[in-house]
């Protein structure tokens, strides 16, 4: 069940012999076929008439299949690796664990059209940028230390272009940074902090 922002934001155009993937906060993929949704003239179905989630289970990444496509996961503990599904998904009503948890921790966040940079944020207003490529790609992990974080929790990533800049959204307004050079490091650095007029909730929101 999604609510409003969440059906603009993993809204997809599929065909019948597309295949869905989706991410859930406890580092499960699931994979769908569209053929046996309900029509969008219909009130449609609760999702469990499809595939076995459980009830603190929450949805965090929704795609069309496509083979080869990477996507960056990351958790809550700034853990966090690049999957890559090569093959085409199986439909299994109970998911796929790919990535394995830590107590206490949930994937908050998966990303693809991946850039050269990867910038993250947390909840003690640190930034930091550091490029994609220290990120290990694997079909299945725990995932590697994207930022140092003492006493607080990953909240928003973002990939981007050297020269593109950051950016992110507050109110109606989209703020950008264009030189990034003071947050760029290594990852699994503690990072410095966030830009001036940063979001409070320590998000991109883009």
């Amino acid at each position: 069940k999604f609510n409003e922002d969440e059906k603009i934001k993993y809204s997809i155009n599929i065909k019948s012999n597309d295949k869905i993937i989706f991410f859930t906060n406890d580092g499960k993929l699931y994979t769908l076929n569209p053929n046996i949704l309900p029509s969008g003239k219909s009130k449609g179905n609760n999702f469990s008439l499809y595939v076995n989630l459980k009830s603190s289970s929450k949805i965090v990444g929704l795609a069309k299949h496509i083979k080869n496509t990477n996507y960056l996961i990351v958790s809550k503990k700034a853990k966090g690796f690049i999957f890559k599904l090569n093959d085409d998904p199986k439909i299994q009503k109970n998911g796929k664990q790919i990535f394995n948890l830590k107590k206490d921790d949930v994937v908050v966040k998966v990303v693809s059209d991946l850039k050269q940079y990867l910038a993250v944020v947390n909840s003690i207003n640190k930034l930091l940028i550091f490029k994609t490529q220290e990120i290990p790609i694997l079909i299945k992990s725990g995932g590697v230390l994207l930022q140092k974080i003492k006493n607080g929790s990953l909240t928003d990533v973002q990939t981007l272009e050297k020269n593109e800049g950051l950016k992110w959204k507050i109110g109606n307004q989209i703020r950008h940074e264009e030189d990034i050079k003071y947050w760029i490091g290594k990852r699994a650095q503690v990072g410095k902090k966030v830009p001036k007029r940063f979001n409070k909730d320590m998000k991109f929101s883009i």
